[in-house]
């Protein structure tokens, strides 16, 4: 993750990225039926469920990670 945060420091975008990434190989792993339908739901989960936590905590409520 510091690799990815070295390319926006301070900004926590190496974070968002790394989350979504995380969120979408543990769904992979743990999905059953791998359909075109499945795959679509993995997918837009893995970008927006991260990306929703991270507008909340860091834009609204001014909370960051180090």
């Amino acid at each position: 993750m510091a690799v990815v945060g070295d390319i926006f420091p301070y900004t926590g975008y190496g974070f968002l990225m790394v989350s979504m990434a995380f969120v979408l190989l543990m769904s992979l792993l743990y999905l059953h039926d791998w359909t075109k339908k499945a795959i679509t739901i993995v997918v837009v989960n893995a970008i927006v469920a991260p990306s929703l936590a991270w507008f909340v905590l860091a834009k609204l409520f001014t909370i960051t990670l180090p």
